[in-house]
């Protein structure tokens, strides 16, 4: 349904007009009532004090009489009116007391059965001897708010009458004059630019058809103009295009080779630098596995046969209890730096790895609890795991190797506590990509050491206690996952390491 003009003013109008009225009347009525319920209360309140003061002697006396003619005096002024003493018994009272209960209301606002009903303590020297009890006959109280509002609306349905009718008028004449113009306007649309408007008034409707008139004969020149030129540019529009479309393939096909030869650029370079590295690294791991695990089996043999004979002289009495004891040690002490240059070889080789992966589908939360499973004897007693990872967190990795990354960030991040203090697990998605967080409460890591973390060998733990390949190892092998793996750290407040993988969907 499409409204018009004439519609829209005459709606537009009637709706402000009744809004402003409602308002108008029932903020009118409510001053009204509220005015007359205070100055109702006002008499009502002198009626019930007069009345105490005068009846109070005759209430101390018992002088029954006395009450009763008072109580005849009001009767033309009150409903009904009753006189109860400090025991609770009717002294006097109106005729018509007892014909329904007495029942005290809040206000006048706050009555339904049209009497205001109140009490009046009858008080002497300081003492409370009796009450009033008052009915106020407020009926006509309503009646006269009744025929005031009536008044009001009859008002008000008489002035919405003639702005509806005015509102009418305005409509139709607005409608005539515009629809002349949209006439017009049609015909410039059809492209009949020798259309004109009639000009019948000199107000703001005159000037638009003055103005339309001017743009119809302007729009007519434009027209001739653009025609003659038109032909002339479209000449040279032909050989132009034909230009730019040569020069735009031209320089289409220079940037797609430009984009493609430094995309390789950047690739390769970071394929020779990994190569270097894993080179190098490669050349030491074969040369140390060669050079060091022979003598390593000799030595780690000649320990165990070491040890064995220790514990035969252990029955030789002959042999003092002190030197066997560090005889014991020294061969510990030998055995666990055979098992710390194993550990060395074995972080050296996995460095160097460069096996094919097995990709299949994962959730987060199971490759987290099994990675807690395997790291769970190698963090701190003093250090608790908060896991909050939620389910249903896919990926695509290889199991194994994503599973040594947790589990190397996780054991890092216990090592980083030597106070103790929970290390909080949790994912985040950030557009098409999960990110799993491990943050610890650590001492934090220097701001000067962050570029190098990720640098194989490089290790700010103390000596003995780290190889520098961890956290080496683990970029590679997200790297080889398409992810990121970054790290956030303060001194004295801890570090954060976030591994950033793609979302898979597995259904």
């Amino acid at each position: 349904m499409r409204w018009t003009i004439k519609a829209k003013t005459i709606v537009g109008v009637a709706v402000i007009e009744i809004t402003l009225l409602t308002l108008l009347i029932i903020t009118g009525l409510n001053y009204f009532r509220s005015y007359s319920e205070q100055r109702l209360a006002s008499e009502t309140e002198l009626v019930g004090s007069l009345f105490a003061q005068a009846s109070k002697d005759a209430v101390i006396s018992y002088d029954l009489a006395t009450l009763e003619s008072l109580i005849s005096a009001l009767e033309g002024k009150v409903h009904r009116l009753r006189v109860v003493n400090q025991s609770g018994l009717v002294l006097a009272q109106t005729a018509n007391f007892d014909s329904r209960p007495f029942i005290v209301d809040e206000s006048l606002a706050v009555n339904n059965d049209n009497e205001f009903a109140f009490e009046v303590p009858i008080v002497a020297s300081g003492s409370e001897f009796g009450v009033a009890q008052i009915g106020i006959d407020v009926s006509a109280f309503e009646r006269t708010m009744d025929v005031a509002a009536r008044g009001a609306m009859a008002i008000a349905m008489a002035e919405i009458l003639l702005v509806a009718l005015f509102s009418f008028l305005l409509g139709s004449y607005l409608t005539r004059q515009l629809s002349s113009l949209r006439g017009a306007a049609d015909k410039i649309k059809d492209g009949d630019f020798d259309v004109r408007i009639q000009r019948a008034t000199n107000d703001e409707i005159g000037e638009v058809a003055l103005a339309f008139n001017k743009m119809a004969e302007n729009l007519s020149s434009a027209r001739e103009s653009t025609e003659r030129y038109q032909h002339q540019l479209q000449e040279a529009n032909r050989t132009l295009e034909a230009r730019v479309a040569d020069r735009t393939q031209l320089l289409e096909q220079a940037n797609q080779s430009l984009q493609e030869t430094a995309n390789n650029l950047r690739k390769a370079q970071g394929v020779m630098a990994r190569q270097e590295t894993l080179a190098s690294v490669g050349t030491l791991s074969a040369g140390m596995a060669h050079e060091i695990n022979t003598p390593l089996g000799f030595i780690a043999a000649n320990m165990k046969v070491m040890s064995e004979y220790i514990e035969e002289l252990a029955d030789n009495q002959h042999v003092a209890p002190d030197i066997l004891q560090d005889m014991r040690e020294i061969v510990s002490d030998n055995q666990q730096g055979l098992q710390r240059i194993k550990d060395i070889i074995k972080s050296l080789k996995a460095y160097v790895h460069d096996g094919a992966m097995v990709l299949k589908p994962l959730q987060l939360d199971q490759l987290v609890k099994r990675s807690l499973n395997l790291a769970k004897h190698r963090v701190r007693d003093n250090v608790y795991i908060i896991d909050n990872i939620v389910p249903d967190c896919w990926i695509e990795g290889d199991e194994t190797r994503l599973i040594q990354v947790v589990t190397n960030l996780i054991v890092n991040a216990s090592q980083a506590m030597p106070e103790g203090g929970p290390i909080n697990l949790y994912v985040t998605r950030k557009d098409d990509r999960w990110c799993l967080h491990v943050q610890d409460s650590g001492t934090g890591i220097a701001p000067e050491h962050l570029e190098k973390l990720f640098e194989p060998f490089f290790t700010t733990k103390s000596v003995g206690e780290g190889t520098g390949l961890g956290l080496s190892i683990s970029y590679g092998i997200i790297e080889e996952h398409n992810g990121e793996l970054k790290v956030q750290s303060q001194i004295g407040q801890g570090s954060r390491f976030t591994v950033v993988l793609p979302i898979h969907q597995p259904y």
